[in-house]
């Protein structure tokens, strides 16, 4: 039997919360950008020409899902902003966003004669056009609106604006729109509010939303079940498409919405509605008897105005592209991006919203990263030699790059040492600036890699490893540090798969932090942000885990991991894969010592080939000066 809006939707406008995204502002005559238009044009405007249809093909050929189950077809938009605002500050590469704040659409005219209704509204945008709509279209409405960084939240009035992600016109730093700024999740404050929102109200209505912000909305809903029952409470999903009109029950998704999941977890009547978003709003507007928007400027295409000289394109892209493991296309930019140093220089000399570290050091950060991504250990060794020390920060870059280098290379107790003076020179500066914990963090992290590694050396390396895991234990206990890595999902992630993948050993016999123990998303906090490596490596730990626990691997798994390190040019990850196939097929009377017995003779030989190379060509460079 076909459900009914009306039938399911309270008859007092003040007891429906509206739940909002870019959906809502894409009609005229605000013309809004959708946000597949959205990252295409700021790739477009912030990249050099052709990346947009370089990352595309890179990820058609990768052909990995998001967190939603969806195949991933374009990078998130807040990956490319945070680039942007890491190599550009936050002033420069934010202020084009400006262009948003635009001319209200008759759905917004709608949702200003709902919240002067009383009515609540929930949004992720940025723009200003409900406000504008209430301005025109019930100009002396009260209603408050609040912002996610708001000290205090004013209940003096019934109708409601909450901008999620902040809105135009505040502090650039404090918009939703880069991975670091969404990683703080809900506010304690603000979860309270929806919490009493969701209690108090009959029906939620999700409108112009995709559902996709796996680092904080998500997150949120995820967390309510045991927290909250929504018994008689109303979820409706609209589903916008001009193909249907349906209104079904929700019984779950292929395409895991972890939103509805979880409020239908809460025992709320959860509802999908396939149809034109607008023909919700004018059987609404009827319903509430709201008077209709006469609408009849048409607007204008809006456009992102920025300008950027070419050099900081290239550097935009580079970083880009060393964010989501693709060192081989910036290798390929090395020496045009080496020229730009001096343009750079003077480019965060003259700004004040970049951190301390240096202009020579962030260029150095991408040729170096790009360099570990392709295999090429020694010669990112070399550019490590090369670091400016001039503010604490740069020291802890040092000492976190000269580690890693190490670790690479294979000197795993000199680069346990370089890990170690890291961490403690950093310790009492934690929390100054979100740059430097970064620094320490990865610091941190490559000190555990370190010791997983020491761990596989025959017969004592376990023991080692037991010994040497203690420290990082005690550091990861600070509160610090973990306010730290949950504001870096990407080395959270890394963290948890270590212990819960890696050396689980070591979790059974030590007190390891709460905030380690959900493992559930570590392979998609890689694919959101765009990172093929991690993708590679988390997938490649779950492999390693199943043939240690004598689990069935199946040959298009590693195959996969074949597939993808090729793809990249990540030839460490391709020679990682095939060692699993050698591994995944070895019987059970070859034990693990003697497996990892023959791999060091084979590696002593490697090592005895390459001295006697090195001595043959400073044999024959002196005969050849003779």
């Amino acid at each position: 039997m076909a459900i009914d809006l009306l039938s399911i939707v309270p008859d007092d406008p003040k007891d429906v919360i509206f739940w909002t995204g870019a959906g809502i502002s894409l009609d005229s005559p605000s013309n809004l950008p959708s946000g597949w238009s959205l990252t295409e044009d700021v790739v477009n405007k912030f990249c050099i020409d052709g990346t947009w249809k370089k990352l595309r093909d890179y990820l058609r050929k990768a052909d990995i899902d998001d967190a939603n189950g969806n195949i991933k077809e374009i990078p998130r938009l807040e990956s490319i902003f945070g680039s942007a605002v890491s190599m550009l500050g936050y002033n420069d590469a934010l202020e084009c966003l400006n262009e948003f704040d635009t001319i209200p659409n008759t759905i917004h005219h709608f949702f200003a004669h709902h919240i002067s209704a009383g009515g609540k509204h929930v949004t992720l945008n940025l723009d200003l056009c409900i406000k504008k709509a209430i301005n025109i279209s019930v100009p002396h409405a009260e209603y408050n609106i609040i912002d996610p960084e708001d000290d205090s939240i004013d209940h003096s009035k019934e109708g409601l604006i909450l901008h999620l992600h902040g809105r135009i016109g505040n502090s650039y730093k404090k918009l939703g729109i880069t991975i670091e700024s969404i990683t703080y999740g809900v506010s304690q404050q603000i979860k309270l509010l929806l919490l009493k929102l969701l209690k108090e109200k009959s029906a939620i209505i999700f409108c112009g939303y995709s559902g996709s912000d796996f680092f904080d909305v998500n997150p949120f809903f995820r967390n309510l079940k045991g927290e909250i029952e929504l018994y008689d409470k109303n979820i409706i999903w609209i589903d916008h498409t001009d193909k249907e009109d349906v209104l079904t029950t929700y019984h779950g998704s292929k395409t895991k919405k972890d939103i509805l999941d979880s409020l239908s977890s809460c025992n709320a009547n959860v509802y999908v509605y396939k149809t034109k978003t607008i023909n919700v709003i004018k059987k609404l507007s009827t319903q509430w008897s709201f008077p209709s928007a006469d609408i009849t400027d048409k607007g204008k295409k809006i456009e992102m105005i920025i300008d950027l000289e070419e050099w900081k394109k290239a550097l935009v892209t580079a970083k880009i592209f060393v964010s989501m493991g693709l060192g081989v296309e910036v290798l390929k930019m090395t020496p045009r991006i080496v020229e730009y140093i001096d343009d750079y220089k003077k480019y965060c000399d003259s700004k004040s919203d970049l951190d301390e570290f240096s202009a020579e050091n962030r260029i150095l950060y991408i040729i170096n990263e790009a360099m570990r991504e392709v295999g090429l250990y020694q010669d990112a060794n070399k550019i490590s030699h090369k670091i400016v020390r001039q503010s604490k920060l740069d020291n802890l870059f040092f000492f976190e790059r000269t580690a890693s280098d190490l670790w690479l290379i294979g000197k795993l107790f000199s680069s346990l040492r370089f890990f170690k003076e890291g961490l403690e020179y950093g310790e009492n500066n934690l929390g100054k600036s979100s740059k430097f914990d970064s620094v320490y963090i990865e610091c941190l992290r490559g000190y555990m890699q370190c010791c997983r590694d020491i761990g596989r050396i025959p017969f004592v390396g376990y023991f080692l490893m037991k010994r040497k895991i203690k420290l990082a234990l005690d550091y990861l206990c600070k509160k610090a540090i973990e306010a730290a890595l949950k504001r870096s999902p990407y080395d959270l992630s890394h963290i948890k798969r270590l212990f819960s993948w890696e050396y689980p050993e070591i979790a059974k016999t030590n007190t390891i932090p709460s905030y380690l123990a959900d493992e559930t998303n570590i392979i998609h906090v890689f694919s959101e942000t765009d990172n093929f490596l991690g993708v590679i490596n988390s997938k490649r730990s779950e492999v390693v885990r199943k043939i240690n626990s004598k689990e069935p691997v199946s040959e298009e798994e590693i195959a996969k991991l074949i597939w993808l390190s090729a793809i990249i040019g990540n030839h460490p990850g391709i020679v990682k894969a095939c060692n699993l196939i050698q591994a995944n097929i070895l019987p059970d009377s070859f034990s693990t010592t003697q497996y990892s017995l023959i791999r060091i003779i084979e590696q002593l030989f490697e090592m005895i080939k390459g001295a006697v190379k090195a001595i043959l060509k400073i044999l024959s460079n002196k005969c050849i000066k003779k």
